[in-house]
This record gives C-alpha cells, structure tokens and sequence, in this order.
C-alpha cells in the first residue's frame, strides 16, 4: 500500500512504503530535501523512460525500412507486364494485337486468361489493372483467373505452356524487351516502313515513325490503330 510521510502532506503524490522509507532516511525527514530527492528521482526516471522509447522508436525505424527494402526487391523481381504478355503471345506463335484483341476462339481466349493469371500471380496486379492492360472488364478478368487456376490442376498441356511462359520470365535481362521486338518481320504503314516505339494496349493502337518521308497525309512520328500496321513480306 502506498504511504505518505508527514514531508509529503498536502500532496496528492504518493509512493510505495519502501521508497519512502528510503527518501526519509536519507534526507533526515527534512522536507525540502525530500522533495528535492523526489524531483532528481522523478527526472531520472523520466530519462529513463524517455531513452527506453528513443530506443523502441529506432527499432521499429529499422524494422520498417527492412521491411520496405523486403518489399522492393521482390517488386524488382517481378517481371514486367509488357514482357508477360509478350511471352504468352510468343508462347503461343500469336501476335500482340491477337491477344488482346476481340476474338473468342478457343485457341486464343485460354492464352488470353492465361495471361490474365499470370499478370495477378506473378505481377501481383490488381484486378482493375488487369482489366485496363487486356481492355476486359471486372467480372471477365476474375472469370480468366479462376478458369485458368481450374485448369492447371489437372491440364497437362497448359502447365506446359505455363512453366515455359515462367522460365522465359526469369531468363536475366539487363533491359526488359519491348513488345515490339516480339513481332516479326518489318512493319508497314500505308505502305512505308515504320518503327514501331511503343504499344498501346488498352486502346489497340501504337505510336510509330516512318524510317523515309512520311505518306501524305501522315506525320513522322504518329499513332494508329493495330489494323493499320501490317507485316512486309
């Protein structure tokens, strides 16, 4: 039980008997030394306390930038969504445009769910996400992924396709490989030969640039629709 000695009346403080008796002891039941014995007690405490937090404050500092730097490079490890889809449509002997594009053949919507799986496991893309790179919707994205997670428990021939996907993913690189070196051959725009710089999925068009002077009616550097470029034989 705490106490209170006749040098702490008219305090509301109290301290446990065996610290008062101590108090008392030393400072001969003066009350102003009693007091003063408290107040450097008390201060040394408070630096205690405060060292004890400084130190859990730095701890946990060192734990969150572990844990960020953990995090940043599993994301390096990740491979690229361009060179996922790139893969699969490799994979498959399909080009970019036919991927992603509206058809529903067979033999081109289980590379598409496909790729949407891979974009969710291995990526760790967000569904919405997904949806914008294969230009899919919400519910058609979680139909793709759920299909294809049914599917690799029993097809043979799809986890064939999977795991070559996969082992051409963790080939190092020093750069990712653009989409566009996955198409083969030179690319023609109303005729002229272009460079194609870059796709853009979502809206199935690409930004090119004619390697002479561009037709008429077109600028060096453009943007056009899949079906506008075509594969010179």
């Amino acid at each position: 039980m705490p106490v209170m000695t006749t040098c702490h009346r008219g305090h509301d403080r109290t301290d446990p008997a065996n610290i008062v008796t101590w108090r008392d002891k030393k400072t001969g039941y003066e009350i102003r030394a009693c007091r003063g014995c408290r107040n450097h007690n008390d201060a040394k405490a408070h630096a205690v306390r405060s060292a004890v937090r400084a130190a859990l404050r730095a701890d946990a500092l060192a734990a969150n930038a572990k844990r960020g730097q953990l995090q940043s490079e599993e994301q390096a490890r990740r491979p690229k969504p361009d060179a996922v889809i790139a893969a699969v449509a490799e994979a498959y002997d399909l080009t970019i445009p036919v991927l992603l594009g509206k058809r529903r053949d067979q033999e081109i919507v289980v590379p598409r769910q496909l790729t949407m799986f891979l974009l969710r496991d291995r990526c760790r893309l967000n569904l919405n996400h997904i949806g914008r790179l294969t230009d899919r919707d919400h519910a058609t994205v979680i139909w793709g992924i759920e299909k294809i997670a049914r599917l690799l428990e029993t097809d043979r021939e799809l986890q064939g396709y999977r795991d070559e996907i996969l082992e051409t993913l963790t080939v190092p690189t020093p750069q990712p490989t653009p989409i566009r070196q996955y198409l083969p051959g030179t690319r023609l725009v109303a005729g002229e030969p272009v460079k194609v710089l870059q796709y853009l999925i979502p809206q199935e068009r690409a930004r090119v640039q004619f390697r002479g002077p561009p037709p008429r009616g077109f600028l060096r550097e453009t943007v056009v629709n899949w079906s506008a470029i075509q594969v010179a034989q």
